[in-house]
């Protein structure tokens, strides 16, 4: 899921949670609609706790998704940055050991004393 897929479910969720309401308490005031007024009253009002109770479990579902999303952007950019710094280290490694094998073959410093002196063991 790329990050501009992430954001707008992030923002439709809100869309969808409140159409989920709305259309429960619309569902009790249908169910209830030949009956007397104080009874569609109670209709709507089922309606919109079943509304409410649905939402969360569906609104929840897609803010789990998005949430599991960003912390693996996060991950992802972390094993990047921390990938290019064991490169860099690598290179300075590698750099190191060319510069000390070279100073080994010149008899500079970090050879052994015969190299150094140009004298055996």
């Amino acid at each position: 899921m790329n990050r501009v897929l992430a954001t707008a479910l992030e923002y439709l969720n809100y869309v969808i949670v409140l159409v989920i309401i709305a259309a429960g308490g619309y569902a009790g005031w249908f169910l209830f609609q030949g009956e007397p007024e104080a009874q569609q009253n109670i209709g709507v009002v089922w309606g919109v706790v079943l509304g409410i109770l649905t939402a969360a479990l569906v609104g929840g579902a897609m803010a789990l998704v998005v949430l599991m999303e960003k912390h693996l952007r996060h991950i992802r950019t972390q094993a990047v940055r921390q990938t290019q710094l064991l490169e860099q280290l690598a290179e300075m490694a590698e750099g190191d050991a060319a510069q000390a094998i070279a100073q080994a073959d010149d008899g500079g410093f970090g050879a052994p004393a015969w190299a150094r002196t140009g004298g055996r063991r």
